[in-house]
């Protein structure tokens, strides 16, 4: 328990603090815009608001995913596996439940209508996308997602664990977070566009496939796949050096709070 709750207010908090260089990295993936341009077209839409646009979803839902991800994490490790390995399995045990989540959240960057930042606004919008598109709208781009929380866990705890015994969590979240995403960046791209597309015909659902999203996303050049990485990078350091932090010292405080 003293994992789960101190892994959904680490997450919670990273997210919360980084959700701007997010929603830069969001519009780049997307348009294909640069870093200022993507800047200025997400300003041009509400003001300094729009780079907190989607911040509901990932903050209070995305927070029990990455509770869940390290209440699992540590349940395997306990049980001897390693740290890869348990990366791997806690990555994909969130995934379904944070499909939907990132779905909204992406939706929610790339769309220029300003909507409502609470939380019955969003379990709305899950539900109309889940009317309108079904449940494979809803779940779209999860197989990607499935694919990416897996290997990037599975990476980012190989370097975590004896980068935290070292420096401690701040820094080893900091510098476990760089090889972890670059192992998965091309498909993060790939989710992004993706999820940005309303699968509301029977033709689109068919016809927006991984394989499109792939074929879009490098449609002039194979770097496409990168594009935005610099800002991703710039979002995840700050953002796991402090997910992890936050994390390991409610973990402590719960710790000596029950043995009093």
């Amino acid at each position: 328990m003293e994992a789960y709750l101190a892994g959904y207010i680490g997450g919670a908090s990273g997210v919360f603090l980084t959700h701007p260089l997010d929603t830069i990295k969001t519009n780049m993936q997307t348009s294909g815009r640069s870093i200022v341009h993507s800047a200025r077209a997400i300003f041009a839409r509400n003001g300094l608001s729009s780079f907190y646009a989607g911040v509901v979803p990932p903050v209070f839902f995305r927070g029990f995913a990455f509770a869940m991800n390290a209440f699992a994490y540590k349940k395997l490790k306990n049980h001897g596996l390693p740290p890869v390995a348990a990366g791997f399995i806690a990555g994909a045990l969130m995934t379904p439940f944070e499909t939907p989540v990132m779905l909204v959240k992406t939706r929610a960057q790339v769309v220029k209508d300003k909507g409502k930042e609470t939380i019955p606004f969003y379990i709305k919008v899950m539900w109309n996308v889940m009317k309108k598109e079904g449940l494979s709208g809803l779940l779209s781009g999860c197989s990607i997602r499935m694919a990416l929380n897996s290997i990037s866990f599975g990476v980012f705890y190989l370097f975590y664990d004896p980068l935290q015994k070292k420096y401690g969590s701040f820094y080893a979240g900091a510098l476990a977070i760089i090889p972890s995403w670059s192992a998965v960046y091309p498909l993060e791209v790939a989710q992004s566009i993706k999820m940005s597309v309303l699968k509301k015909t029977r033709w689109s659902k068919k016809f927006y496939t991984n394989k499109w999203a792939l074929q879009w996303a490098t449609r002039y050049t194979v770097w496409g796949l990168w594009r935005g990485y610099s800002i991703c990078i710039i979002r995840a350091v700050p953002r796991y050096s402090a997910t992890l932090w936050i994390s390991d010292e409610m973990s402590k405080h719960l710790r000596a709070f029950r043995e009093d």
